[in-house]
């Protein structure tokens, strides 16, 4: 019987590639639901550019929308409103910018020798 250590991340877009590169060198994991690269930019790129417009409380509601099935948000309202405080709280430039670096990055060279299965 083989082990595998359980590593729990709630990855979205930016949190993909620091995903990927926490496992990269831990054969044993597995990191599900992320990206290597984002091959449309443009969604970043305009989020970025909304994000220096309106901020990010002007943007914080529908991001989060985004991460939950209707369903799960209005079950559980409270924690809907803490993330999007959390997020409309996040500093306009650090999010801009992150925003402009996940639409350039590229992590398929930390992919390059791994042996994990791909779906």
């Amino acid at each position: 019987m083989r082990t595998v250590e359980v590593y729990h991340e709630l990855t979205g877009a930016p949190e993909s590639g620091a995903g990927l590169g926490r496992t990269a060198g831990h054969p044993s994991l597995v990191l599900c639901s992320a990206t290597a690269q984002y091959e449309d930019h443009g969604p970043w790129v305009e989020r970025a550019a909304s994000v220096r417009w309106v901020g990010t409380a002007g943007i914080a509601s529908e991001v989060v929308a985004g991460w939950f099935t209707p369903d799960w948000a209005a079950a559980h309202p409270e924690f809907v409103e803490q993330t999007i405080k959390m997020i409309g709280g996040t500093p306009d430039d650090g999010y801009a910018e992150c925003c402009t670096a996940i639409a350039c990055w590229d992590g398929r060279r930390s992919l390059a020798g791994s042996t994990r299965p791909r779906w």
